[in-house]
């Protein structure tokens, strides 16, 4: 992507800790104790997370759970570690 310094463009730190703090206020609101995504997108949307199979959607490839806890980061389970390890950025 081209990037210039006269404008902001897409803050991506800024997207991914929205996203995972909005996931987490539904969460906090619910009477769950945790959240388990298999579709890709919804694993996408928590942990910018994509297999290169993307957009193709494959149950099992990926999957995350969001537990009601603060401090505790999403736990991404992936049989693409070796891909997902050096892309993902979080």
């Amino acid at each position: 992507m081209m990037k210039a310094d006269w404008e902001e463009g897409i803050n991506f730190e800024r997207l991914r800790k929205e996203r995972l703090a909005k996931a987490r206020e539904a969460l906090a609101a619910s009477d769950a104790d945790a959240l388990f995504c298999f579709r890709l997108e919804n694993v996408r949307y928590l942990t910018s997370y994509r297999s290169h199979g993307f957009p193709m959607m494959f149950w099992g490839l990926a999957s995350v759970v969001l537990i009601n806890d603060q401090k505790m980061p999403p736990l991404l389970y992936t049989m693409d570690v070796d891909h997902c390890r050096p892309e993902c950025p979080g």
